[in-house]
């Protein structure tokens, strides 16, 4: 039955039209998240982000919300303390110069950020891991 037969076959365009639609949005969030981290020690914001790519901030809100399961403004606060995470277990460095390396408006907003996402303040974060390098440091010397 002809009918039948091109009813079938539009649903079947249809459904391919939209997994492509959703591959295409997937990967417009993937490159927004990618700019993201390339340039972490900017202060981004959701209108330059979403001027650069092209698409109104509502839109493109709406989508990294949906496909990134977070929001755009979570997600950056999210990779700033990661990035800041690394460079306190990496380097002895100061908060301020944290702060001033990711493009926190002073050290203090930082400050109030890092504890907000980890529960604890930079210091004292930096303080536990000082002594669990301690820790590890005088295990690792009672084996030999």
């Amino acid at each position: 039955d002809i009918i039948q037969w091109l009813g079938e076959r539009n649903r079947g365009l249809t459904e391919k039209m939209a997994a492509k639609r959703q591959d295409y949005r997937q990967m417009v969030v993937r490159n927004v998240q990618t700019y993201v981290q390339e340039n972490i020690q900017r202060k981004l914001s959701l209108g330059e982000v979403s001027s650069l790519f092209g698409f109104s901030q509502n839109y493109l809100s709406h989508l990294f919300t949906k496909y990134a399961g977070t929001s755009f403004v979570e997600y950056i606060t999210q990779e700033k303390i990661s990035v800041a995470k690394e460079m306190m277990a990496s380097q002895d460095v100061k908060v301020y110069e944290i702060a001033e390396k990711l493009g926190f408006e002073n050290s203090f907003y930082f400050s109030k950020v890092f504890k907000k996402v980890t529960g604890d303040s930079p210091r004292a974060y930096m303080n536990r891991l000082i002594h669990h390098h301690q820790i590890q440091e005088h295990e690792h010397n009672e084996q030999r």
